[in-house]
């Protein structure tokens, strides 16, 4: 997590995490809290991320449900989301062509 708990993260801020970090939850809290993140993962990590790679494409809005585990985490903060809640990260762009990393933007 950044340095500072993701409410006080400032509006205009944006958080870089490297790998370790690829989930649906901290796209959510900075989504839900109103800041932003880059999340740099592997691509071979999601399908999701794998397809936009296979496109072409520069960027891509993706909507998803969010993961079990992502809806327990929030959950417990105390943050009510159920099966049906789904995340809308605005862009999944600035893949390296050598297939090794993508970044996730919200």
């Amino acid at each position: 997590m950044p340095g500072r708990p993701l409410p006080k993260v400032p509006k205009d801020a944006c958080v870089v995490y490297d790998r370790g970090h690829a989930s649906h939850t901290i796209p959510f809290l900075h989504q839900y809290y109103g800041s932003h993140c880059i999340i740099r993962m592997p691509v071979g990590f999601s399908n999701t991320v794998k397809a936009f790679v296979a496109s072409g494409k520069k960027e891509q809005t993706v909507t998803e449900k969010l993961s079990y585990k992502s809806r327990a985490v929030l959950n417990s903060l105390g943050i009510s989301v159920n099966a049906q809640t789904t995340i809308t990260d605005p862009s999944v762009a600035a893949c390296r062509r050598d297939g090794s990393i993508a970044y996730h933007l919200a």
